[in-house]
């Protein structure tokens, strides 16, 4: 009966140790899943976050190319009315000059 009993718990103990064994390779294989999710989830979103960056720089490349256009329209605007005002000035000039060389009042 003595050798039955051990023998019974040396076979509980067989059996928890395979248990045991289990457990720790369920544990790593729980563990080496996640970690590869993980990995996979960060993977995906640099993904995103690089799509983002480069979406937001387009847009903001673009906003700024509508500011510069926005600027040299303006700009020629007010260099064709400088050059409409030295029209005037000039008109003025040659009149002047011609009064001078031609009526000698100089």
């Amino acid at each position: 009966m003595t050798s039955d009993i051990l023998q019974n718990i040396l076979s509980e103990e067989a059996q928890a140790s395979e248990i045991h064994l289990e457990a720790q390779q369920t544990a790593n294989e729980i563990v080496k899943n996640a970690e590869t999710r993980a990995g996979d989830e960060e993977r995906k979103a640099a993904v995103e976050n690089r799509a983002l960056y480069q979406r937001l720089l387009e847009e903001r490349r673009l906003r700024v190319e509508q500011q510069l256009q926005n600027q040299q329209q303006k700009n020629q605007q007010e260099a064709s009315a400088h050059i409409k005002a030295a029209g005037v000035n000039l008109d003025k000039a040659v009149q002047y000059i011609m009064q001078e060389v031609v009526h000698g009042d100089r």
